[in-house]
């Protein structure tokens, strides 16, 4: 469900709001097959340090799970593109980025 939804969407870079479980792996292997970078924000990121993770990432999109780890949902960010290293596939931040 995931990787379609990215591909239908041509998104560039997905930001990942899932908590660790099976949701999160599929969401994670989705963006590497589709060669889509990703920025997984850990639980404990304040508002203020997600969006700033999102939007230095350039992401215009957003993989949450609207009521279970069962399911997915891709929400479109707003955010403009950022020029990123060819080949990237994964943008960790911290809670000092």
């Amino acid at each position: 469900q995931a990787a379609s939804m990215l591909d239908l969407f041509n998104v560039r870079v997905a930001g990942i709001d899932l908590p660790n479980g099976s949701a999160w792996a599929i969401a994670h292997f989705a963006c590497l097959q589709l060669g889509i970078p990703q920025v997984p924000l850990p639980p404990f990121f304040t508002e203020e340090q997600r969006q700033h993770a999102l939007r230095d990432a350039g992401a215009d999109a957003l993989i949450v799970a609207p009521t279970s780890d069962q399911y997915v949902d891709v929400r479109p960010l707003a955010h403009p593109p950022v020029s990123l290293p060819r080949g990237t596939a994964l943008i960790t931040y911290t809670s000092g980025s």
